[in-house]
């Protein structure tokens, strides 16, 4: 997902661009510690990710990161944050989950905030 905010010849700096991943997901473990794990590993495997939304474990959380980035252009390392987030889950209990013994878990959507004039991203949940 590449999401251009502002004036397509814009300098880069009043008209960020931001990018993000999403998809399904997969299980991550029975605990919340290792689906975050799972995800922010994988998400490590994508070079210039502002943030990923992942769904599957129906755990909602938000979890800010970084990882390291080379700019060979300008010869240094910078620090490149973002976002990994579990979308909540619209299933009520009952059916699978209560048939399989899962504990239920809390309804709480995310909001992805971009800002339009400078890069920053928020996330409310």
């Amino acid at each position: 997902l590449i999401l251009r905010i502002g004036e397509l010849k814009g300098n880069g700096k009043k008209n960020p661009t931001y990018t993000g991943l999403t998809q399904h997901g997969t299980g991550g473990g029975g605990m919340i510690g290792g689906q975050v794990n799972k995800l922010t590993k994988y998400a490590m495997s994508f070079e210039g990710l502002d943030f990923i939304v992942s769904g599957h474990t129906h755990k909602p959380f938000n979890v800010p990161d970084a990882r390291l980035v080379l700019d060979a252009h300008n010869k240094r390392i910078i620090e490149k944050p973002f976002r990994a987030i579990t979308a909540t889950s619209w299933l009520k209990y009952g059916g699978y989950g209560f048939r399989k013994q899962y504990a239920p878990t809390a309804h709480s959507l995310a909001e992805i905030i971009l800002s339009g004039d400078h890069k920053e991203l928020r996330v409310l949940q």
